[in-house]
């Protein structure tokens, strides 16, 4: 019942919500930037979370997907807890509340392999290749356990930025991703790296691994300067269901100083209407943690309307 009424207050009288009308928040994440600051990292603040759940349900987003990796406590590997790590139980509870909220939430655990962007130096410090034995054991344990506490339909599995894997490599990998996932009855859902000039690997590692994927992996495109509106076009052409994912600036450090901080939302919804896409999802990058409840919530309340119709602004 409550998902039933949850997407009714998505649609609005001349307009047409997306399907997924989503937010990604981030107990930690890892990129050089955060990298940089674990040994300062704070943990997640639930309260805030919890916060964030009831306000998407109010402006009628259905889609949470969570950054987990080693912001939770692992039975299975008492190794990579961290000091910002907290009780598994945490993240359980969040689901919960989601799932009384009509909104799906999602656990993202990143899988990429990459000596500078070190996505999933969470459990792989060295990212060492070829990825070994150990390094899929480790990772599918993790998995195993969130999406015992989530219990959820689908998994982020990253796979962003991975300038290290082969093409041979990212393919093979991606595909046993997806393996594993559909042996637990899961979908898989990961970041598309298309539309990026400073990308080099994407022509011909990212894109040909792409085109080979099964049509039941859900794509999610970035980009949160501009929206690559004719790849958001070709995925769908493709036979994926896509997703874009925005960046909504209104706090942080890469806030614009001189630009609509809404614009790239905007610009994401308006691109995945028109190509007939599954829906976007906004982010701002910033810990999901008290300092940062204000922004989060105000995220929500700004970016929600306008993924639920057409021309909306808050």
């Amino acid at each position: 019942m409550a998902k039933e009424k949850n997407a009714d207050r998505g649609r609005t009288p001349g307009g047409t919500a997306l399907k997924w009308r989503g937010l990604l928040i981030h107990m930690t994440h890892y990129d050089p930037r955060w990298v940089e600051e674990k040994d300062r990292e704070k943990k997640w603040d639930k309260a805030t979370g919890l916060a964030v759940v009831d306000a998407m349900a109010e402006a009628g987003m259905n889609l949470l997907i969570v950054d987990v990796e080693d912001a939770v406590i692992y039975r299975s590997l008492p190794d990579i807890r961290r000091k910002y790590s907290v009780p598994m139980g945490e993240l359980a509870e969040l689901a919960e509340r989601a799932r009384e909220r009509g909104i799906e939430l999602v656990p993202k655990m990143n899988f990429s392999l990459s000596h500078r962007h070190r996505h999933s130096a969470w459990f792989e410090p060295a990212q060492a290749l070829p990825p070994s034995k150990e390094f899929w054991r480790r990772g599918l344990a993790a998995l195993d356990e969130a999406v015992e506490a989530v219990r959820p339909r689908m998994v982020h599995v990253g796979m962003d930025e991975d300038d290290t894997r082969s093409p041979q490599e990212y393919l093979r990998d991606l595909l046993g991703l997806r393996r594993e996932l559909k042996r637990r009855g899961l979908r898989m859902a990961m970041w598309a790296d298309v539309g990026h000039r400073w990308m080099p690997q994407e022509r011909w590692k990212q894109v040909p691994a792409i085109k080979e994927l099964p049509r039941d992996v859900i794509l999610m495109p970035w980009r949160y300067d501009s929206v690559p509106e004719d790849w958001v076009r070709r995925l769908v052409r493709w036979g994926f269901d896509v997703i874009g994912a925005s960046g909504c600036w209104i706090s942080g450090r890469r806030r614009p100083k001189d630009k609509d901080p809404l614009e790239n939302t905007r610009g994401w919804a308006e691109a995945i209407r028109k190509a007939k896409g599954a829906g976007v999802v906004v982010t701002n990058w910033i810990k999901c943690g008290r300092e940062n409840r204000a922004a989060l919530l105000r995220t929500v309340k700004l970016c929600g309307p306008i993924l639920a119709s057409p021309g909306s602004r808050p």
